[in-house]
């Protein structure tokens, strides 16, 4: 694990004040901060519920960005459920290395979110 990896991840504000003892209680910090920060709803109740609010936010995500990629997938119903949903249960865990994955993690947890001002969108938040 990076030196980096580790000084951010012992940060009470992104891990709530726990100290990993080995790699896996590493990987539970992160991931627990993870989602607190970035999904506080996707774990809150028994229902697929939030996880569906998150797929369609994604799917109009996609079509705003990558409007010909999004109607190609919609073509062959290729909805975000079919391909997205694993990246939201695991964070992009299941199939990452864990180098790239805890550079991902840590671009996430550390940039700042700011409040757009004067873009139209009522000051919603935007990652830098």
């Amino acid at each position: 694990v990076p030196q980096r990896m580790r000084q951010s991840s012992a940060n009470p504000k992104l891990v709530s004040g726990l100290r990993p003892r080995k790699a896996s209680g590493l990987h539970f910090c992160l991931f627990r901060a993870f989602i607190s920060r970035l999904l506080p709803t996707m774990f809150s109740d028994t229902s697929i519920a939030p996880l569906q609010c998150y797929l369609r936010l994604f799917s109009e995500l996609v079509l705003y960005h990558e409007p010909k990629l999004s109607l190609h997938l919609e073509e062959f119903h290729m909805t975000p459920e079919v391909y997205a949903t694993p990246w939201f249960v695991t964070l992009f865990s299941r199939h990452t290395a864990p180098q790239p994955l805890f550079s991902l993690w840590e671009r996430l947890l550390c940039t700042p979110v700011v409040a757009s001002g004067g873009d139209g969108h009522g000051g919603s938040s935007t990652r830098r």
